[in-house]
C-alpha cells in the first residue's frame, strides 16, 4: 500500500492541479488525453521500448509485494486489483494539466503487476521444489537463479546501450571520463524534479531484479564449493555490473555517464538483494523444527541462553566520563593558548574564554564518542535499525547547539560560509553545518560499526543499515557542503576545486582514521582474558595510518593555492602558526603527524569510557537452588 501510495504522489507531480472544464478540453485538444492505445509519437524504436520497458519496471514491484501481502488469493483476483489502482492512478492524472493521461499506461501497468505476480508465484514453486529435493542436488552447478541474473545482465545492456555505437577512440574516451567527476546529482539538479524523480525510479527499479536474482542464487547449496564461489560473485555482480554499464556508457556518443547514475543504480540492486533476504527469514514456511516434548518425571535443567557476544553493562559509570571530559577541558585549553597552533584554532574561545572552552570541550566529547552509542543502539534495534537515521540527526542538532554557544559566528562563517539564499534567521547556516556535520557522524558511525562487528557482535544488520543510509545520504550532504558551497574556504583547499576524487580521499581518510581510533579504544578497553591479539592488532593499524592517512590527505588537498598574494599548499595553510609563517619540509611533515596522531588519540580517549561499558563475555550465571524434596512433616515430639 505505501509503494501504490508513492506511485500515486508520482503521478500527479508537478501538482498543477485542475478542475476546469475549459482546461480539461484544452489539454485534451492539445494531445495530453490519449485514448488510443500506443499512439504515442516517438523518434527511434529504442526510445519507445525504453519508455513501455520503464512503465513496466514501475509496477513489477507492486505485482511482487501484492503477492508477499496477499499470498492465499487467486492470481486473477490480485492482478485484476492491481489493475483497478492503475485506473485509478491515470484517472488522478486526468486533472494534472501537464501531465499526459495515456491508455497504453493502464497497459503496462497490467503487463509489469502480472509480470511481478507470476515472478513471485514462480519464485515461490522454486524455492519450495529446491527445499523438497534437498536443495536441488545440483552436483556443483549454480542455483537456477543465476541463469535468471546473467539474462538480466543482458537486457540491462540492451536497454542502456543501444543502439551499441560505440567509439573507442582514445580522446573521446578521455573526455567522455572526464564526465564521471561530477559532483554527485549535479545533473538531476539542473534539471526539473519530475525529470530526476523519473530517472530515479527508472535506475532503481530496472536494477532491482538483478539483487533479487543473486539473493536467490546466493543461498546454500549442497555443493559446498558451488556455495561459496556464488557468495562471492554476488557482491561482485551487485557492485560491478552498475560500473559496467556506466564505463560502457562513455564510449557512446548519445549516452551521459555519470557516477550519480552508478550510486542508484548499485542502490537498486542491494535493495532487491535485501528485500528477498528479509522475506526469506520472515516467510512462515520456513520455520525450524522444534523438537517434541517428552514427559518426564522431572524436567530437564534449562540453560541459559547466551547473550550477544557484546552488550553494554546494566549502570552508567560517570567517573571514566568526567576524567575523560576533564582531560580534554584541559587539552582544549592548553592547545588554544598555544603560539604553535594555527590561528584559526586560537581563535575558537570567543568573548568568554572559559565558558566556551567548557562547550567546545562537550562538543568534542559530544561528536567523537555518541556515534560509539549510536552504533550499539542500532545493533540493539534488530529490525529497527533505521532508528539510527534520527539518531544521526539528533546527534547532528545537539553539535549545533554547543557549537553556537561556544564560538564566535565569525569562526563558523570561515567555514560553512555566509548566507546566500536569503533563508530567514539562521536556516541556512543551520543547514549548511548539518551537511558537513553528517558527513563525519555517518563515517565516525560506520567505523564504530565494523569495529564492533570484528570484536564479535551479530551487527550484520546495522552495518547493512548504515551502508544504505550512508548511499544515500552521503552524495547528497557532499553536493550540499562542495557543489552548493557558500564559501571556498573548503573547496579552493580541495583538488581541483573539491572534485569527486578529492572528496572519495577525504572519505577515505575520515573513514581511516575513525577505524584506526575506535579499534585501538576497543582494544585498550578490552576485558577479555587475552587482549593482547587486540591491541597488537591495534598498533598496526595505527602505524599502518600514519603513511596511508598521509597519502589519502595529499591526495585530497590543492598542493598549489595562490592566495594573499603567495603560492602555498593546503597543508602549510591547515597547520601553519600563521599567514607570514608558513611551515614547510620537515616542520611541515611533523606537524602534520602530530595533527593525524592527535585526531586518533582524541576519538581514542571520548570512545574509551563506551568501550568499557562493553563487555565481551556473557556475565556469569547464578546457580538456580535446588526445589526442596517434598517430605512429611516430623511428628511432634
Amino acid at each position: 500500500y505505501l509503494y501504490l501510495f508513492g506511485l500515486a504522489v508520482y503521478s500527479v507531480l508537478p501538482l498543477d492541479l485542475t478542475i476546469s472544464p475549459v482546461e480539461l478540453f484544452h489539454k485534451w485538444r492539445e494531445g495530453r488525453v490519449m485514448l488510443i492505445p500506443f499512439g504515442f509519437h516517438f523518434t527511434h524504436p529504442a526510445q519507445a521500448l525504453y519508455a513501455l520497458l520503464s512503465d513496466m519496471a514501475i509496477w513489477v514491484p507492486a505485482g511482487v509485494l501484492y503477492r508477499l501481502h496477499r499470498g492465499t488469493d487467486r492470481v486473477a483476483v490480485q492482478w485484476l486489483t492491481l489493475i483497478a489502482a492503475a485506473v485509478v492512478i491515470e484517472g488522478l492524472q486526468l486533472f494534472v494539466y501537464s501531465r499526459v493521461s495515456d491508455i497504453t499506461d493502464i497497459i503496462t501497468a497490467g503487463l509489469g503487476a502480472g509480470l511481478g505476480l507470476w515472478g513471485a508465484r514462480f519464485v515461490a514453486h522454486m524455492e519450495t521444489g529446491m527445499e523438497a529435493k534437498g536443495n536441488g542436488r545440483m552436483y556443483g552447478l549454480p542455483h537456477p537463479a543465476f541463469w535468471l541474473a546473467l539474462g538480466w545482465c543482458g537486457v540491462l545492456m540492451t536497454v542502456f546501450w543501444f543502439p551499441f555505437n560505440f567509439h573507442t577512440d582514445g580522446s573521446f574516451v578521455r573526455e567522455r571520463l572526464a564526465l564521471l567527476g561530477k559532483v554527485p546529482f549535479e545533473t538531476y539538479y539542473y534539471g526539473t524534479e519530475f525529470r530526476a524523480i523519473t530517472e530515479v525510479l527508472h535506475k532503481i527499479l530496472f536494477f532491482m531484479p538483478l539483487g533479487t536474482f543473486m539473493a536467490l542464487a546466493a543461498r546454500p547449496l549442497q555443493h559446498r564449493m558451488m556455495s561459496i564461489v556464488m557468495r562471492v560473485l554476488t557482491p561482485l555482480v551487485l557492485l560491478g555490473m552498475p560500473a559496467v554499464i556506466e564505463l560502457g556508457q562513455t564510449m557512446l556518443p548519445g549516452k551521459y555517464p555519470d557516477t550519480t547514475d552508478w550510486l542508484l543504480e548499485t542502490f537498486g540492486a542491494l535493495l532487491g538483494y535485501t528485500l528477498i533476504v528479509w522475506q526469506k527469514r520472515g516467510a512462515k514456511g520456513y520455520v525450524k523444527p522444534v523438537r517434541p516434548i517428552v514427559a518426564t518425571a522431572t524436567p530437564p535443567p534449562e540453560s541459559p541462553r547466551s547473550p550477544p557476544p557484546t552488550h553494554l553493562r546494566r549502570g552508567m559509570r560517570w567517573k571514566p566520563h568526567a576524567m575523560v571530559y576533564g582531560v580534554l577541558l584541559v587539552g582544549l585549553w592548553l592547545v588554544t593558548h598555544s603560539p604553535a597552533a594555527p590561528y584559526n584554532v586560537r581563535e575558537l574561545l570567543g568573548g568568554h574564554p572559559l565558558w566556551s572552552a567548557v562547550l567546545l570541550a562537550g562538543l568534542l566529547y559530544w561528536t567523537f564518542g555518541a556515534p560509539v552509542w549510536i552504533a550499539m543502539r542500532s545493533d540493539a534495534a534488530g529490525l529497527r535499525g533505521w532508528n539510527m537515521l534520527p539518531l544521526l540527526f539528533v546527534h547532528a542538532v545537539f553539535a549545533w547547539i554547543l557549537l553556537r554557544s561556544a564560538v564566535p559566528m565569525e569562526s563558523i562563517h570561515d567555514i560553512v560560509g555566509s548566507p546566500v539564499l536569503g533563508w530567514p534567521w539562521e536556516w541556512e547556516i543551520i543547514g549548511r553545518f548539518l551537511a558537513l556535520f553528517g558527513i563525519g557522524t555517518l563515517l565516525l558511525t560506520g567505523a564504530a560499526v565494523i569495529t564492533l562487528r570484528l570484536c564479535g557482535a551479530r551487527t550484520g544488520k546495522a552495518l547493512l543499515y548504515w551502508f544504505y543510509i550512508t548511499l544515500l545520504l552521503l552524495p547528497a550532504l557532499l553536493w550540499v557542503v562542495v557543489g552548493a558551497a557558500a564559501t571556498d574556504n573548503l573547496t579552493e583547499l580541495m583538488r581541483d576545486g573539491g572534485g569527486v576524487t578529492a572528496c572519495v580521499w577525504l572519505v577515505i581518510f575520515w573513514l581511516m582514521m575513525a577505524f584506526t581510533g575506535s579499534l585501538t579504544s576497543r582494544a585498550l578497553a578490552r576485558r577479555s582474558p587475552s587482549p593482547w591479539p587486540w591491541r597488537w592488532a591495534a598498533i598496526l593499524a595505527v602505524a599502518a595510518s600514519l603513511p596511508l592517512g598521509y597519502t589519502a590527505f595529499t591526495a585530497a588537498t590543492e598542493p598549489f593555492v595562490i592566495k594573499y598574494d603567495q603560492v602555498f599548499s593546503a597543508m602549510q595553510f591547515l597547520f601553519s602558526p600563521d599567514r607570514g609563517h608558513y611551515a614547510s619540509g620537515a616542520g611541515l611533515l611533523i606537524r602534520y603527524g602530530i595533527f593525524q596522531s592527535g585526531l586518533i588519540a582524541l576519538i581514542v580517549l571520548t570512545q574509551y569510557p563506551l568501550w568499557r561499558q562493553v563487555t565481551d563475555t556473557a556475565p556469569k550465571t547464578v546457580p538456580r537452588k535446588k526445589a526442596r524434596s517434598a517430605r512429611p512433616n516430623p511428628p511432634m515430639p
